[in-house]
């Protein structure tokens, strides 16, 4: 997962080098074979003027056909007009939701995470930070999973962030190793950190939008 992207060089370029120098060295180490690789950018960007040109010709290229793709892992959308993966299946499944303001602070251990990393809320650190910078600044990330210290392999809200667009503030959700039958739960959290942020920043709130990797794993 990716806080931000440049989309016209940084993506492919990272892409390759995720692929290539980190997953392929990894799995040869550990004589496995090679899965699925998922790229989440939550924030792509075009720089105006440097590479505007660039990105209208990359555009009115013709397009090339794409071969057969594996879809075993997914990405799996959970709808209510869409059949939801097996429970013995595992990959990557995600939702789309408008979000809906809710004040009342739900009963959350990942809430509690979030607002006492080692002695600091980093929620409300995260919402003064744009209110201080404004919204079209660098985003903060929000994560309840601690490199070093936490189980890798473990269930954690490990990315959350917010974006003005349109005048309203949307919210990306990525969730590691957690069970789809907790959606409902996810959801209700995810609406109360938006909330929590469209107050201070003075946003109406548009949509949640959740990630579930690796949903199959434990359970």
């Amino acid at each position: 997962m990716a806080r931000a992207h440049n989309i016209v060089n940084a993506y492919p370029e990272n892409i390759f080098g995720l692929f290539d120098a980190y997953a392929t060295t990894i799995r040869k180490k550990l004589k496995l074979e090679s899965g699925d690789m998922f790229i989440l950018s939550n924030r792509a960007n075009i720089l105006l003027l440097t590479e505007e040109q660039r990105m209208k010709k990359l555009l009115g290229e013709p397009s090339k056909p794409v071969g057969a793709l594996a879809n075993e892992s997914g990405p799996y959308q959970l709808a209510g007009n869409i059949k939801p993966p097996k429970k013995n299946k595992t990959g990557v499944a995600w939702l789309r939701v408008k979000a809906k303001a809710n004040g009342q602070r739900p009963k959350s251990s990942i809430l509690e995470r979030l607002e006492n990393f080692q002695g600091t809320d980093t929620l409300q650190k995260a919402i003064d930070y744009l209110k201080a910078k404004g919204i079209n600044h660098n985003n903060p990330v929000l994560s309840e999973f601690r490199a070093g210290e936490n189980d890798p392999q473990g269930e954690y809200l490990v990315f959350f962030q917010c974006n003005a667009f349109g005048k309203k503030l949307h919210a990306t959700a990525v969730f590691a190793n957690r069970s789809l039958e907790k959606k409902n739960e996810d959801i209700k959290l995810g609406n109360y950190l938006m909330t929590r942020f469209g107050r201070g920043l003075k946003l109406p709130l548009g949509e949640l939008t959740i990630f579930y990797v690796g949903f199959g794993k434990r359970h």
